[in-house]
């Protein structure tokens, strides 16, 4: 697999090798051209601080160490029962902020937190602003939506949770219908409730991706997205991939962790190979939407994006439709 350069500048004021998330780092990183990153996202990168360095040693053992200890502590089953409670509070506390504050900012899921170490081209690194991961966030929506989103007249995100998406969505596209779904109430109340107030044009559907309504209306010209969804469904996502190619999206594509992308013989990937499968995130996704494609039922792309938080990378996307 081919590693990814990054660009560097040495900061006199703090006497350390400073790195940016820079444009041609960020087209290496999409699977882009530097050209296109520019024209979607020029303004954005000047607007903030997308510097960074990366964790050395002593820093980075403990980082290392840290990882290791958590392994050992944690817990937390993906696709339990009791996960239904924790989404239905989580986004009750988004709807609450957004109700109490009507800003934009209350939507933001509560598991991007502020936080100084990510991970990016298999190393740990800490960032001058806290909010990097949201940045990172942002960028991607600039590039992708722009790129891939501009023919579709209606744009369904499955597991669409706080609507931070749709949001974004709707805010560079204001003439296409944005439909969020999503199993828990407390979703449906929030989107709702924001484009009442924003007065986009987005509605929410209550919907199950482990069991799919096949009586949702989907208009032609549709696409359908999932970012971060399918790791929640713990390997069951066969049911919806079929409601997917039954309902005949012109276009479908998923932002989600991917454990068969990373590199077991590589330290900091095999950390995050541990952490996915004893959480119980989503295994199995891409061999499967590959193994349509070598059967000619799909056209399929995808990309390792070498980005995530301390614990994984969820930024892989992975586009398909049904030829």
């Amino acid at each position: 697999m081919v590693k990814i350069s990054i660009a560097m500048k040495i900061s006199s004021k703090d006497h350390f090798e400073q790195m940016e998330l820079t444009s041609s780092l960020l087209a290496e990183l999409f699977g882009t051209t530097e050209d296109e990153i520019n024209s979607y996202c020029a303004s954005f990168i000047k607007d903030h601080d997308l510097s960074f360095s990366l964790l050395t040693g002593e820093r980075k053992e403990q980082m290392i160490l840290s990882s290791l200890k958590f392994l050992e502590t944690d817990k937390q089953k993906i696709g339990e029962f009791n996960r239904v409670s924790v989404w239905q509070n989580g986004w009750q506390e988004n709807l609450d902020n957004f109700k109490q504050t009507r800003s934009l900012s209350s939507i933001i899921p509560k598991f991007i937190r502020p936080r100084q170490i990510l991970r990016l081209n298999r190393e740990f690194i800490e960032t001058k602003d806290t909010y990097f991961e949201l940045r990172f966030i942002e960028l991607f929506h600039l590039w992708f939506f722009n790129k891939y989103l501009q023919p579709y007249a209606t744009v369904f995100e499955f597991g669409c949770g706080s609507g931070l998406n749709c949001v974004r969505l709707c805010d560079m596209f204001p003439n296409k219908l944005v439909v969020g779904c999503d199993f828990v109430d407390s979703s449906i109340s929030l989107i709702n409730t924001v484009a009442d107030e924003c007065k986009f044009n987005l509605k929410a559907k209550k919907f199950n991706m482990l069991e799919p309504d096949y009586n949702l209306e989907v208009p032609p010209n549709s696409c359908a997205f999932t970012f971060g969804a399918i790791e929640q469904l713990a390997g069951n996502f066969q049911p919806f991939l079929s409601f997917l190619k039954h309902k005949r999206f012109a276009f479908c594509f998923h932002i989600e962790p991917t454990v068969e992308l990373y590199d077991e013989d590589n330290l900091i990937d095999f950390l995050a190979i541990k952490f996915h499968n004893q959480r119980g995130y989503t295994s199995g996704f891409l061999p499967y939407l590959q193994k349509l494609h070598n059967s000619f039922n799909i056209d399929l792309k995808y990309k390792r994006m070498f980005f995530g938080n301390s614990r994984m990378e969820g930024y892989n996307y992975m586009l398909w439709s049904s030829l």
